[in-house]
């Protein structure tokens, strides 16, 4: 068995942590990401006529 198996408890934690943090920041990119496009299809809306038409 490795020692690299059971790493101590401070080495395991911190990973968690840090996922913790990347799903945080994830999921403020998501929301900056959809409220841009929400922005760029106005945007887009305003400039042309709708497709349909």
């Amino acid at each position: 068995l490795s020692p690299t198996a059971l790493p101590p408890a401070p080495e395991l934690a911190f990973p968690l942590l840090q996922e913790e943090q990347h799903q945080t920041e994830l999921s403020l990119l998501r929301k900056r990401l959809e409220d841009l496009e929400t922005t760029q299809r106005k945007q887009l809306e305003d400039l042309g006529p709708p497709l349909e038409r």
